[in-house]
């Protein structure tokens, strides 16, 4: 009778008869994180099995032109997100109580301080005054964007197929981050005006530009031949507009200075480039995408740092280190799972260079991106001139030349310009704030500096300036029918799909960006009987 009651009552049962196995089994059903983590793991699988078909389907209340544009598209890429946060706090969980707090505190610490070190040398870190600027290429295919290959061979990932994920999942963050730059870059007019003229800032707004088109290709690409959830570029794009601008900023910042040091650590080793991108067929992606994140990064940073507030990149300093620990210990191998490719691809034989490339990138990539943040952005430290033009000389002759160098043309040439050197840091004061305060509602921040000045005065242009301006709006527009007209060439997108990506001219309409306005300046303007014109505010 004992016996029976065990078998019906298993609270009550006696492990002493039981395995060692059996007894951390029933140990881990029990605990309350594994039961969090088992529910979650499981409606993911769900969510993943239905699609966002079935769930446009059942639960979307707004009808849209395709699943992908549908708010329901969010929910897969929300889900996966929480799985992986769970899958991070239970492998922290777990090294605590196995190695105790102290040590496991020491030991972060002291390799905190290693990397720490490691980057101030890479790079040569220190307080320093304007850098001296580099010469930015703008590079395009000999064909057009539209007709390069995007799609990966699958067999060509199979060495390095979780940080593969890792790479799509930050292409998914990059194609509205990419607008978002393009749009948001307070010193595109401000050029314009300058000593530099119009041409000051053309290179900058193109490379941004062919940079979110490209990568929209190869996230679009990878939806469809993997499945990944397309709502993940929906779900940053919603992030980046809505956020207030400071936040934006703040990311802004992280994600370009990131991109220093990342460049810095792959390019003087080719082999490195190699073994995390080994795909053949989209290498050249890559390597021509950080060859010019490589030439502007130094301009870039330097101009969403000096409009960022302190206190802002403070807080969002911690967060933006958690979430790209994230990106590369665990979403990639969530990704890679739900998306059914861990399983179909990943054989014994790759599987020690998988998990070799994947510590990596948690362990190396992303604790030298965020250190290397904290010095930028927490304590105001700079590279030195040489390290950056190293970056760029060794990644062009070790990577670029070797991987893409035939495939590509340079159509336009910007030079380092006075404006930026000679400016340390403007304050965000010098950009009018918006209702809501987000980059959407806050676009003004590229027209009201050339209608009023920093007193709120009206601001007088003289038909230079005018004209330098008009050249900066029609450039702009001219970016996006370009862009347009490839993305559509590429056959995977529709016009619906162009305009919910936010890269189609009704898109910059309908965020009021000065480049659509200011075509008909002479509207705005009255003759005041001087040299130049007062532009009223519309």
């Amino acid at each position: 009778q004992n016996e029976r009651n065990n078998l019906f009552m298993p609270n009550t049962m006696d492990f002493d008869a039981v395995d060692s196995w059996a007894k951390a089994a029933w140990s881990w059903m029990t605990d309350k994180d594994c039961q969090v983590g088992f529910s979650l793991s499981l409606l993911c699988l769900i969510l993943s099995v239905l699609g966002d078909g079935v769930l446009y389907k059942l639960l979307s209340p707004v009808k849209a032109a395709s699943p992908e544009l549908a708010p329901t598209a969010v929910l897969r890429p929300i889900a996966n997100l929480t799985l992986s946060s769970w899958l991070m706090y239970y492998a922290i969980k777990q090294t605590v109580l196995s190695f105790g707090s102290f040590a496991v505190c020491a030991g972060a610490f002291m390799y905190a301080a290693a990397i720490t070190l490691f980057s101030m040398w890479l790079l040569e870190y220190a307080y320093r005054g304007p850098s001296k600027g580099i010469t930015i290429n703008v590079r395009e295919p000999q064909a057009s964007f539209g007709k390069k290959n995007y799609s990966q061979s699958k067999s060509g990932i199979a060495p390095a197929l979780f940080i593969n994920f890792a790479w799509i999942h930050l292409s998914a963050l990059l194609v509205p981050f990419e607008l978002c730059i393009h749009i948001v870059m307070g010193n595109d007019h401000d050029r314009s005006l300058g000593e530099d003229g119009p041409e000051a800032c053309e290179g900058m707004m193109a490379q941004e530009m062919n940079h979110g088109k490209a990568q929209l290709l190869y996230s679009r690409a990878a939806e469809k031949d993997f499945g990944f959830p397309a709502g993940y570029r929906k779900l940053y794009k919603w992030i980046l507009m809505n956020a207030p601008s400071q936040v934006t900023l703040a990311i802004v910042c992280y994600l370009e200075n990131g991109f220093v040091i990342f460049t810095a650590l792959l390019s003087s080793k080719a082999w490195l480039f190699k073994a995390l991108f080994p795909d053949k067929e989209t290498d050249w992606l890559w390597a021509w995408h950080l060859m010019e994140e490589s030439e502007h990064c130094w301009d870039s940073v330097e101009d969403a740092l000096g409009r960022t507030q302190v206190l802002v990149l403070w807080a969002m300093w911690p967060l933006l280190s958690a979430y790209f620990l994230l990106f590369f210990f665990s979403n990639c191998v969530v990704e890679s799972l739900l998306c059914g490719q861990l399983i179909r691809q990943l054989n014994p034989l790759a599987l020690i260079p998988n998990i070799c490339v994947w510590v990596f990138g948690f362990a190396v990539l992303a604790p030298s991106i965020a250190l290397s943040n904290f010095l930028r952005l927490i304590l105001h430290m700079k590279p030195s001139d040489d390290a950056y033009n190293r970056n760029v000389k060794n990644w062009r002759t070790n990577i670029y030349l070797n991987i893409c160098d035939d495939q590509f043309k340079t159509t336009h040439v910007q030079l380092p310009h006075k404006e930026l050197v000679d400016r340390e840091s403007k304050s965000m004061s010098h950009f009018p704030k918006s209702k809501r305060g987000s980059i959407r509602n806050s676009l003004a921040f590229r027209a009201v500096p050339f209608v009023k000045n920093n007193t709120g005065e009206d601001m007088i242009l003289n038909k230079l300036q005018e004209k330098a301006v008009k050249r900066v709006s029609s450039f702009r527009l001219s970016l996006y029918e370009k862009t347009e007209q490839d993305l559509a060439a590429s056959g995977l997108f529709t016009p619906s799909d162009i305009d919910d990506a936010g890269f189609s001219r009704k898109s910059l309409r309908m965020l009021s960006v000065i480049g659509q306005e200011l075509p008909s300046l002479e509207s705005l303007s009255e003759k005041d009987g001087s040299d130049g014109e007062k532009i009223k505010s519309t």
